[in-house]
């Protein structure tokens, strides 16, 4: 079979993606290198997302849940657990293989967004028994609240954490390189910045442990048409 759309992502972009694919009646195939659908909502599946027009404040399982819904209507086929290898273009044909199988297209749209992810929960699993990983658990709690991560996001939770605690610290092991919004925010919360080698939860009520991850994409520059959001526009195909 010759697809006219072959999507790799099954995260938000990659779902929608084949949802509008499919309703303009092209044959599309969506391929998602986890063996579930969602992308890094998956991370956060208690997390509020307020970036979303129409949908300000949602939680990132019942966008989930939505874009699912919603890409069953399509009629799609969707591959999970195969991990796109291989890209070639041969003539006006993608050659796409996957871990199981080689797909043929005349489009495709990468919608990897940061990558396909493994998450690394277990890694602080020995550090404290206070840690979790669901921000909302944390509205329980009334004391100083730490937060151990090593991404920009980590500096994020710390300041959406402060209305869940008397006072949050962040903790890190490397340079987070954050955004003036972000330094601002911690700035502004009086939220201290520690060596993680100086965490001791002695000191907390409860510890989150901002969720890592590490990139398994192949990349895909110079491989497919892509502009600067890393997207086919359906323009192209159209």
């Amino acid at each position: 079979m010759i697809y006219d759309v072959c999507v790799i992502g099954g995260g938000p972009a990659g779902m929608f993606s084949t949802f509008y694919s499919a309703s303009r009646r092209l044959n599309t195939v969506l391929i998602e290198g986890n063996h579930e659908l969602g992308g890094r909502l998956n991370l956060f599946l208690n997390y509020e997302i307020y970036d979303i027009p129409g949908q300000f404040g949602i939680l990132a399982q019942n966008y989930k849940k939505a874009l699912i819904e919603q890409l069953k209507v399509s009629k799609a086929n969707v591959f999970l657990g195969e991990i796109v290898e291989e890209i070639e273009k041969i003539d006006e044909l993608f050659y796409v293989t996957t871990s199981k199988q080689t797909i043929l297209a005349k489009t495709v749209i990468a919608a990897t967004g940061n990558g396909f992810s493994e998450v690394k929960r277990i890694e602080h699993a020995h550090i404290s028994e206070k840690i979790q990983y669901d921000p909302p658990a944390f509205k329980q709690y009334d004391g100083p609240i730490a937060v151990i991560g090593h991404t920009p996001m980590a500096a994020d939770w710390a300041i959406q954490l402060m209305g869940y605690g008397n006072a949050v610290t962040l903790y890190t092991d490397q340079e987070l390189n954050l955004q003036s919004i972000l330094m601002d925010g911690l700035a502004n919360n009086n939220i201290p910045v520690y060596d993680f080698a100086d965490f001791n939860d002695r000191a907390y009520v409860a510890v989150f442990c901002h969720i890592g991850s590490k990139k398994r994409t192949i990349d895909f520059k110079g491989r497919i048409k892509q502009r600067d959001n890393g997207l086919t526009s359906f323009a192209d195909i159209l």
